[in-house]
This record gives structure tokens, sequence and C-alpha cells, in this order.
């Protein structure tokens, strides 16, 4: 090869890796993922307040990609169902978490993320706590397990999954990701020892720092004035309903330490998601300046919607200012990301896990009449009666959780046909109570061919044999069966309850863009393993989210 022939040889190949170079850089994936999911934030809300968030909400909706028909889809929207979905982008019938919890067949409760073995010790103050939790009913791997097993040496993978519930931050972490959450009894965060062979130095430093161990009391102040068109909506400052009759608001709360979990009310607060964000800072930054070649995952939960939606409900003054200072909070949160590492490699993603049912007595009280709170023992007795009339069988139902009745274990124990013929009368009964609309066995709805869309197919979503109960009930909208005769709750399939917001947002990649097609959540994790290069979590069959190009993939 002649000299003139090498020289253009070598111009060519620099030219092929400098074009190479650039092509890398942009389709890296992003070196910092951060997924937002704020407990309990229907879609309607965000809606309703758009105009007077100022903060990181109104950042992502403004800046991301907005999928504005995402749902949730089963029959039975709750915390563990809907964090547990996101980490492993399927559905409750494959990952086993159809509630925060469910009875065995012996009739013990289990708790979604409890485990009693000495490997999942909690760490507390002064040691070990005597109970455990783990993710060990999970059935399924996570994206989390994923982006753990394909790190490379040159290239780790670094995740963690905070909250304010441990069932939270576990249902994200899987078995490989880190979980931490806040403990109500030391006020800490902690975590067990499936996740760590002892509490992080950061974890102490921030908990040292924080000292809100030591917190005496504290007042929730308002975000905006009193008077502000921000809280002009109807209901907002109506407590005949409510669990608590009198606000928190602008009151000063003192923090019994005799309690046996004093910083319970604590996390109902909007100091609480203040300092899961704050941690989240301390954690990146530790991560970050140790790890500063790796590629960081960090799942958030804020808790403090959830726990003061289901005691005021979602149209209170303390629903709406904490949804407000959620987006105050979150805008700091995203400028010291911004801080710490450049926009262009961030990517964000908000969401929620699941919405929130009005509260019922408002309902009606607001005109829709046929809205009503059935008391769930009252409605077992009187179905019990009838099955013993009848029967000669005494208590047929003997627990209840939303949406499932479990039997008697005598009535488990006859023949095919005659528990055929007594579960078959159960349903009859309930199907004639005003407000629910179906009912079916097991067995029945499992075989039952319901297309995807339609609402009880969001029941078969959820089923799971030896945790489901064995008849599941479909109540009307605005209908809900509770043991509680006041404020609210979510478990229903209807658009209050599993319509969520969805929101992708990375800075020149992933931006301004409105999607109007039914969306799934689980499609959320399944894109983000696309996003990261890894494997999407094995039991997940759900599509990628739509609208987006990335890594030279486009939906």
């Amino acid at each position: 090869m002649s000299m003139k022939n090498t020289m253009v040889h070598k111009v060519f190949m620099l030219f092929i890796c400098f074009c190479s170079y650039f092509v890398r850089s942009e389709d890296k994936a992003p070196k910092l993922t951060i997924v937002v999911v704020i407990d309990q934030f229907a879609y309607h809300e965000l809606q309703k307040l758009q105009p007077y968030f100022k903060g990181g909400i109104k950042f992502l909706h403004d800046n991301g990609v907005r999928y504005v028909n995402a749902f949730h889809p089963h029959g039975m929207p709750e915390t563990g169902v809907g964090h547990t979905s996101i980490g492993t982008g399927t559905l409750a019938k494959e990952h086993g978490i159809i509630g925060n919890n469910w009875l065995d067949a012996q009739g013990n409760s289990i708790t979604c993320d409890a485990d009693n073995a000495p490997h999942a010790a909690v760490f507390s103050p002064t040691g070990l706590y005597n109970f455990g939790v783990s993710p060990k009913n999970i059935m399924v791997d996570t994206l989390s397990d994923q982006l753990i097993m394909n790190s490379y040496p040159h290239a780790k993978n670094i995740v963690f999954s905070l909250s304010l519930k441990s069932r939270s931050a576990v249902g994200m972490a899987g078995r490989l990701g880190k979980a931490v959450w806040f403990d109500a009894q030391s006020g800490a965060f902690t975590s067990s020892k499936v996740y760590f062979d002892e509490l992080p130095q950061w974890v102490k430093d921030f908990n040292q720092e924080k000292n809100i161990s030591e917190l005496k009391d504290y007042t929730w102040d308002l975000t905006y004035p009193a008077s502000s068109p921000a809280y002009n909506f109807s209901n907002t400052h109506d407590y005949e309903f409510s669990s608590v009759k009198k606000s928190w608001i602008g009151v000063k709360h003192e923090i019994d330490k005799k309690e046996h979990d004093p910083f319970l009310f604590f996390e109902k607060t909007p100091l609480a998601n203040k300092l899961l964000l704050d941690c989240a800072t301390a954690c990146l930054k530790n991560t970050i300046t140790n790890n500063p070649q790796e590629r960081v995952v960090l799942w958030l939960s804020l808790s403090s919607l959830d726990l003061i939606g289901h005691v005021y409900g979602p149209n209170s003054l303390e629903a709406l200012d904490m949804l407000y200072k959620i987006d105050t909070q979150l805008k700091d949160f995203i400028d010291k990301v911004y801080e710490a590492v450049p926009q262009e490699d961030v990517l964000f993603a908000l969401t929620a896990d699941h919405g929130i049912v009005p509260i019922l007595e408002e309902v009606k009280k607001n005109g829709l009449t046929f809205a009503q709170r059935i008391d769930s023992k009252t409605l077992m007795s009187s179905v019990n009666e009838a099955i013993e009339k009848k029967h000669g069988i005494s208590n047929a139902l003997e627990h209840f959780r939303m949406p499932s009745f479990y039997c008697n274990k005598n009535i488990l124990e006859l023949s095919k046909s005659q528990r055929n013929t007594i579960m078959y009368d159960i349903k009859n009964i309930l199907m004639n109570h005003p407000g629910i609309k179906y009912a079916w066995t097991f067995d029945e709805l499992s075989w039952s061919p319901y297309a995807c869309n339609v609402l009880p197919n969001y029941f078969k979503n959820q089923l799971y044999r030896n945790r489901t109960g064995h008849i599941i009930c479909q109540v009307q909208p605005y209908n809900y069966i509770d043991i509680f005769t006041s404020g609210t709750a979510h478990g229903t399939p209807y658009d209050y309850d599993t319509h969520v917001p969805l929101i992708v947002y990375q800075k020149g990649k992933l931006f301004n863009k409105t999607i109007m097609e039914t969306t799934y959540i689980p499609q959320l994790t399944v894109s983000l393993a696309e996003m990261l290069r890894v494997p999407r979590p094995s039991a997940s069959t759900f599509n990628l989210l739509s609208g987006i190009s990335y890594n030279g993939v486009k939906k």
C-alpha cells in the first residue's frame, strides 16, 4: 500500500471513530434516572390543580412527554400493588402482590412485605427490631433486579429505592436494589438485612444530621394565602365526613415519645416528604461522589398525600396543600439534581401508584344520590344469615379484604357440587345488594373471556391463587365496602382510582409532547428498561410507551 493510500486509510479510520463517538454520545443511556411516585395522586387532581402548580410538577408537566390516559389496570389499586407493578412492569396476577395484605389458607393476615426470617431483620437505632421486611412475596424479578444483574465491571448500575413506606420501597427495589424507608417508631430512615449487612454510613449520617428523633413539635403552614383561589374548591373546608373533624393546618402539633409510633402523625405532613427528598439528595451526593463513572437509578415514593388523603379526602384543604408543597419541594430537589449532573444526562419519570375515592358522603351530598358506603360487617352478616337459613352452615363468609370475600373452610371442604351451589347463592345475594354490580367465584372470574379494556378484566389482572379470596365483587361507581364510617380509601376499577399522571422527561431526548392513547403504567417499566439498555423484567409482556424516540427505537 502506497504512502498516499496509507494516509487516506488513516484519515478515513479517524473519521469513522469520530462519528462513532458522537453516535455513542447521542445514544448513551442516562447517567441518572429518577422515578418519582406520588402515592394517591389521581390524574383528575393534576387536571384540577395544574393552574396553581409553579414548581417541580409544573416543570415536568410543561417540559415532558405527557400521557394523559395512563391507568393501573387493577380492580383494587393499592400501594403495594401499584409500586410492585411499577417495579416489575407487570400485573398482580404475575407478581403476586394483590394488596397491602391478604389472607392465607389458614386465615392468617399476610402483610405484603413482612418476613420474620432472621435475614430480613430491620435495623433500629439500638440494634435490630424483632420483625423483618423483605421482597419474598414478590414472585417475579423487577427492573432493579435486571439493572444489577446486567451491570459490568466497567459500567455498574446502582439502584436505590426510597420511601416513607417500606412496602413502596421494597416493591420497586425488588431483591437486588437497595430499599430504604422511614421508621415511625424511631423517627429515622432504616432498612433490613436483606439489603445491607449494616445500615449505610450515609443513612446514619443523614439521620444524625436531621435528628428527627428529637423533634418536639411542628406546624403545617399553607403554601398560598388562605384566601387564594388555589383552595377555592367544593368541600375544601368541609370536615363533616372526614376521620378528623378539624383542620391540621396552622396548628402546633406536639410529638408524644411515649406512643408506640410517635412519628406516625409526622408522616402525614409535608415535612415528611421534604425529609424524604432531603434523604434522596444525600443518597445521590454519596453515590455520585463515590461512584462518578457509574449509572444510578433512584426510585422515590412520596407517601404523605396518601396518608393524609385517607383522613380528609382528596378535596380537602390538607390534600390540596400537600400537593402544592410537593410541587415546591420537587422543584428544589430537581435544582439540586441538576447542580450535580448535567441536565442532558438525567431522565425523570413522574407517576402515581393509584388514585382515590372521594369521600362518598360528600359525593352524595353534592347530588349523586347513589353514592354510599357499604358496611362490610353488616353485609357479611346478612349473607351469612341467609346461607345458614338455607344450607345450615354458619359463618359462610369469614373475612373481607376489598374486593374479596373469604369463605369458611367448612364450605371449601364440601363436594364440588355442594360448594358451587352455596357459592352461587352467595353471589346472588351479593349482586342483589344495592351498590354491588357483579360477583364472581375465583375460578369463574379466572376463566371468563373478558376483553382487556373492560373493567371486570381489571379484577382478573389481580387474581393470585391462595392469596385472592374465594368470591370477588365489583361495586357500582361511588360505592365502597368498608368497616370505616368516615374518611375514604381506594380500591375500585373506576377512573378516580386507576387513572394517574404519567410524565417522562429528559432534556434533548424526551420532551414537550402529549400522548392521548390509552397507556398502562407497566409500559413505563418496559420503556425504562429499553432506555437503560437492560432486559425488561422477565414477566412483563407490555409494549413500549408510544411517542418516544430513544436509542434508535421509536414507538
